[in-house]
């Protein structure tokens, strides 16, 4: 199988050492051994495992994008072509997941799977063609890479850091959870203990009383429970 992946192009330099064909620049014939390494980096030419890529199309629906390889083949000085309808991963399991708001122009780590997921990807009956390894066909993108120039200024070096650079952000400590930013400080009232107080001042206040001239006085506009005020979407314990 191996021999399989770049017998045409050793069968092509072999053919061509066997009849003693060269151009004019070369100033020797090539050695087999010779032969045989350029037919292996010519197919290694052909093989991809992972790159930068630059995002020029996405879409939040599907989670798919079209993607620019940033990087020049070295040999070939010619950019890779657009890679269309990439998977976007993002951290998934069960029902929960966390998504980023992509938008062009963001870059990701381009990785190539040893097969086209194509068939996975549409839930298709799965087909192994085993003559196409590791070729464009089986991208998926991971969002996150970055140049050093623009590394998170909020990266935290002891804190899990859930937000948007230099915006709204959830800290989480050791010990604490801190929302807004690092530097909250202000604590959040329990609901049911904050109820359980105006519970008891509404009931010292309806229930209390005074002397006045014509004896014991009670207030005339008793406190009525109002609405539940406590939030549903923010919750601690």
């Amino acid at each position: 199988m191996f021999l399989n992946l770049f017998f045409p192009n050793l069968i092509f330099l072999a053919s061509i050492h066997a009849l003693g064909i060269y151009n004019a620049g070369m100033t020797q014939i090539p050695t087999f051994s010779q032969l045989l390494k350029q037919a292996i980096e010519n197919r290694l030419l052909e093989l991809h495992t992972a790159m930068v890529g630059r995002i020029e199309r996405y879409d939040a629906v599907t989670q798919t994008a079209d993607i620019q390889p940033v990087l020049k083949n070295s040999v070939k000085s010619e950019p890779l072509p657009l890679l269309c309808d990439i998977p976007v991963l993002f951290p998934r399991a069960g029902d929960f997941f966390i998504s980023l708001p992509l938008k062009k122009g963001d870059f990701v780590q381009v990785l190539f799977n040893e097969l086209s997921i194509d068939e996975f990807f549409t839930e298709s009956p799965p087909v192994i063609d085993c003559s196409e390894r590791f070729t464009l066909q089986g991208a998926v993108a991971f969002p996150g890479l970055f140049s050093q120039t623009k590394a998170l200024k909020s990266a935290h070096k002891d804190n899990l850091v859930l937000g948007k650079e230099q915006g709204v952000q959830v800290h989480i400590t050791q010990d604490t959870i801190k929302l807004g930013s690092e530097d909250a400080r202000e604590a959040l009232a329990i609901a049911s203990k904050v109820r359980s107080e105006l519970e008891y001042i509404k009931s010292k206040f309806n229930t209390h009383s005074h002397t006045g001239p014509m004896g014991p006085v009670k207030p005339s506009d008793a406190i009525l429970s109002k609405e539940d005020i406590a939030t549903k979407n923010v919750v601690a314990s």
